[in-house]
């Protein structure tokens, strides 16, 4: 297959993937997670107060003005949740939330994802480099 074929393959398989009805889970164990793009999401315990801040709730949970960093939590369930920074962050760590009922995060080319109600940790995959940075999607 020529690359000009397989890129068209991809795109015609992620647009078709963007337009699917998301993934809903009925449960996550802490310690699961969920990839979406370059961004990871994974359950896990109530963190302990005096390590996370509140913030500012915000749909986007990935910096940037990209479409790649398009990880958005729906309108809808935006209202469900609450949204916390680690008092000590990395390049790779985003927010954590409390989902107070089932959350679903959209993304244009990844398809979308619905989280059961629980806490979350937003993490960015590693860019290989010379310095600890976020991948640009």
């Amino acid at each position: 297959m020529e690359i000009n074929a397989v890129i068209e393959k991809i795109e015609v398989e992620s647009k078709a993937k963007a337009k699917a009805d998301p993934v809903f889970y009925a449960t996550m164990k802490v310690g699961d997670y969920h990839r979406q793009g370059d961004v990871y999401i994974m359950r896990i315990d109530k963190p302990n107060e005096t390590t996370i801040k509140a913030m500012k709730i915000r749909a986007q949970i990935a910096p940037g003005t990209t479409q790649g960093s398009r990880h958005c939590i729906s309108g809808a369930t935006l209202k469900h949740i609450r949204m916390y920074e680690k008092n000590i962050s990395t390049a790779l760590d985003g927010p954590v939330l409390e989902c107070f009922k089932q959350t679903e995060i959209t993304h244009p080319e990844h398809g979308h994802v619905g989280l059961p109600a629980g806490w979350y940790a937003i993490t960015f995959q590693r860019q290989l480099a010379d310095e600890l940075r976020r991948v640009a999607d």
